[in-house]
């Protein structure tokens, strides 16, 4: 873990010396594809491990298609426009291959929600004036539907797979995560049809109301690595007034993650051993961690010093199977697996390189041979938020490495003038359950034990819908440049 933060922590020395020693960070050009003409659906489709979409939605399917080297792919995806003067859109993409809704989204999306035990509080597309306006928020899932309406089925594509049609092309997440960052560009300004035109996408600018909107994404694991490589790879954090392809998200809150910030990390294996780790927002680390603090830590309560945690960046609990999938070719022997699911005792250099390379934070100085490089360190007109698990509650499954991956990204941002907030969720009852975990917000607790008693989740829709970085502010802002 050290050789990988030893280029961001100079960039940090530099700038609290004064020094301009870090360039601004590059802007990548990597291509986008197009969206059909979505087909409305006459009801939301039934999706996997029983979740469904909000009820206030209508529904439609489209296929994304025209991503280099990359396959085409189905999303399925509801709209929830509510009455009222609009804050701007909130697209919610869900964890692993995305071909699910979990039914925590529904702790958001509603205009008044109720958690068992409780206090109600507004959703995305509720009311509380002044403070926050309703907002339009749309889930998307990736997959198409068989069948005839209305006995369709849904079938699941995993948007990090490039050859869902089974074509040849070669595997790479980065090359994949063109498939979300297409969907999330084209609910904000469409496709090229020949123009490239601004603001003519499906979402709140569009929908015939005077004002400022924000665009943004509330994303969850596998969902926060689409997000963030759309940041990272595929402009959707530039800089300056929104152009097509350019600075088309000013807000992402992830949970989990990003989950594929060093790839390699998670995956590699030495003498049939992991002993990748790195700490979360340490800044007095003991001499055996890494230092871990970036300005977006400042305001959270992870532990210092002996009290901070070494995390493990290995994928565990099934993750590493599906990485091994979207990564590397598994049906050859010449490839072993990632993580604890390698056959072989060592996964070599040739491997950790490829999956270096399709990581997020893929960096010429710690040996990323991709022509482009991502676009890290400062998005001036988009805000971050983190929520990540501090610990998790012992149970049948361990810990996984969505928050120390998460951190990785995170790091790269040492621009104080970064909008980004770290937060620590404790005593998460399960694997990525940040709803069931408590986190201090705003000078408040929530969760349980809380008095008055607040979910956690309250606290993450105060986060993307109150304050001077809340979406609606920082579409404001972009819309001032």
């Amino acid at each position: 873990m050290l050789s990988r933060i030893t280029a961001a922590l100079a960039c940090l020395i530099a700038i609290c010396a004064g020094v301009a020693l870090c360039a601004p960070p590059a802007t990548a050009q990597t291509s986008l594809g197009i969206v059909s003409t979505p087909v409305q659906l006459t009801a939301c489709p039934a999706l996997p491990q029983n979740t469904s979409f909000d009820a206030s939605m209508t529904c439609f399917s489209a296929n994304i298609s025209n991503c280099p080297n990359t396959d085409e792919i189905g999303i399925i995806y509801g709209v929830s426009t509510p009455a009222g003067q609009l804050g701007g859109t909130i697209v919610m993409l869900s964890g692993d291959g995305g071909a699910y809704l979990p039914e925590s989204f529904e702790e958001y999306i509603p205009a008044s929600v109720s958690v068992p035990t409780y206090e109600k509080y507004t959703g995305y597309l509720g009311s509380q004036l002044p403070a926050q306006m309703p907002y339009q928020v749309i889930e998307a899932v990736w997959g198409v539907l068989s069948g005839t309406p209305p006995n369709t089925t849904f079938t699941g594509e995993d948007w990090e797979y490039t050859n869902t049609q089974s074509g040849n092309n070669a595997l790479s997440i980065i090359n994949a995560a063109c498939r979300p960052a297409t969907f999330l560009n084209w609910v904000r300004n469409g496709n090229c049809n020949p123009i490239c035109s601004v603001g003519g996408g499906i979402w709140a600018g569009s929908q015939g109301q005077t004002g400022t909107f924000g665009m943004c994404a509330h994303v969850n694991s596998g969902g926060a690595g689409a997000a963030a490589n759309s940041l990272a790879w595929y402009n959707a954090g530039a800089a300056g007034a929104p152009q097509w392809g350019s600075g088309y998200l000013d807000k992402v809150v992830m949970e989990n993650g990003p989950v594929f910030s060093d790839i390699e990390q998670g995956c590699e294996m030495t003498n049939g051993v992991n002993s990748q780790t790195t700490t979360i927002c340490n800044q007095t680390p003991p001499p055996h961690q890494n230092y871990s603090w970036e300005p977006g830590c400042a305001s959270s309560t992870w532990p210092q010093g002996s009290a901070g945690t070494n995390y493990s960046l290995e994928y565990n609990d099934g993750d590493q199977s599906n990485v091994s999938e979207w990564t590397q070719d598994v049906t050859s022997i010449s490839y072993p697996a990632c993580g604890s699911t390698n056959p072989h005792s060592t996964s070599g250099s040739s491997l950790n390189a490829t999956w270096y390379n399709q990581s997020i934070v893929c960096l010429s100085s710690e040996g990323c041979t991709l022509t482009q490089q991502p676009s890290l360190g400062y998005y001036q007109n988009t805000a971050m938020s983190g929520w990540l698990c501090q610990n998790v509650l012992p149970g049948p499954k361990p810990q996984n490495n969505s928050a120390p991956e998460g951190q990785l990204f995170f790091y790269q941002f040492q621009n104080p003038s970064q909008v980004l907030s770290v937060n620590a969720v404790s005593n998460c009852p399960s694997v990525e359950a940040i709803e069931g975990g408590n986190v201090s917000y705003g000078g408040n607790s929530y969760g349980p034990g809380s008095s008055p008693p607040k979910a956690s989740a309250e606290a993450i829709v105060l986060d993307m819908t109150q304050g001077s970085s809340s979406c609606f502010a920082m579409g404001r802002l972009r819309a001032q440049q």
